[in-house]
């Protein structure tokens, strides 16, 4: 656990350390990956069948649900509770966030909302019909294009035309651009949280380079976790009044 800042500057006083640090990174994750993630997946799986009694259908057209990922965002969503979600790139984990709003604000009067977007106008109407109606959210679904443009001196992509909500939660794990691998949508989401003193925090999943941007140019403090097992989460540290 680390804040985002502290990290920006290690990496531009020792690029040995940053470089030692990305490295062993790198080994770690594989080690996981070929060894031990299959039986984490197994146990993810099951404690979500003992919690909630919630499982995941399988459809041969989309990728296989990742139960550590799926588990962490429930996790996630039942912790910080927010209001207004947004996620971009769809699939398993739409039903997985849909379902944690509806049992975070069950029994309240708040109806929270979640907007889901997609690349692929094929895998968003597969999405929605995986989802279905959730009681007690309202989800919304958007297809939608990318464009790539420079921020901050580095090119990134984009989505186009993103909704005007001032979202409290996101979580990314869109489709790369081919000319630009880091994705600057949670800069542009982060501003908006800023200038509208809101609340942010957000989870990328397997966007590395995306997860490095934001490290160097995210403008709150964050506490980091995850990563080598599941999406990177990016929590909020708020100032002491």
């Amino acid at each position: 656990m680390y804040q985002t800042k502290h990290f920006s500057k290690l990496r531009g006083t020792n690029l040995v350390m940053t470089t030692l640090i990305r490295l062993g990174y790198r080994i770690y994750r594989t080690y996981l990956k070929k060894y031990k993630r299959e039986k984490l997946l197994l146990k993810a799986k099951q404690r979500l069948l003992e919690r909630f009694k919630l499982s995941f259908p399988v459809d041969d057209k989309m990728f296989l649900p990742d139960y550590l990922d799926l588990e962490n965002l429930i996790d996630r969503i039942m912790l910080l509770k927010p209001s207004k979600v947004l996620e971009i790139g769809g699939g398993y984990s739409t039903k997985a966030i849909a379902f944690a709003l509806s049992e975070a604000f069950k029994g309240t009067s708040t109806v929270p909302k979640l907007v889901t977007i997609d690349q692929s106008a094929y895998y968003l109407e597969k999405t929605q019909k995986l989802v279905g109606d959730v009681t007690g959210v309202s989800i919304e679904y958007l297809h939608r294009e990318l464009y790539v443009d420079q921020l901050n001196g580095e090119k990134m992509s984009f989505v186009s035309d993103l909704p005007d909500d001032i979202f409290d939660f996101v979580y990314e794990d869109r489709h790369d651009h081919p000319e630009a691998p880091i994705a600057g949508d949670i800069l542009i989401l982060e501003q908006r949280a800023i200038d509208n003193d809101a609340d942010f925090n957000f989870t990328i999943d397997l966007m590395i380079s995306t997860a490095g941007a934001c490290k160097r140019w995210l403008k709150r403090n964050y506490n980091v976790t995850g990563e080598y097992l599941t999406g990177t989460n990016f929590t909020q540290i708020k100032s002491k009044s």
